[in-house]
């Protein structure tokens, strides 16, 4: 297995894990951070710090708890750190 990373049609940067053979996302299990969909902010925000989220490899739980203060961070940059409970929330019930 191999990870793949695309964007999609919304411009979501996502990753899916797919056999070596295959270089369809659409075939794998998809590997992204939590739904940030029930946040109270604008869509465009959400695909943003979805984005960056994906792009500082912050998938699981373990990867915030690992990341140390990385959350807490890009929430500050993007001026959205009175989320930061919220977030981490969605992290926690995420984690399989």
């Amino acid at each position: 297995m191999r990870l793949l990373k695309y964007t999609d049609k919304q411009g979501y940067i996502r990753h899916s894990w797919v056999k070596n053979v295959d270089t369809n996302p659409k075939h794998g299990l998809p590997f992204n951070p939590p739904d940030l969909s029930g946040l109270p902010i604008e869509p465009k925000l959400q695909k943003e710090l979805h984005n960056i989220l994906v792009e500082n490899n912050l998938f699981t739980h373990l990867d915030v708890l690992k990341g140390g203060a990385a959350v807490t961070g890009i929430l500050r940059r993007m001026k959205l750190k009175h989320l930061r409970q919220q977030v981490l929330m969605l992290y926690k019930l995420a984690r399989s």
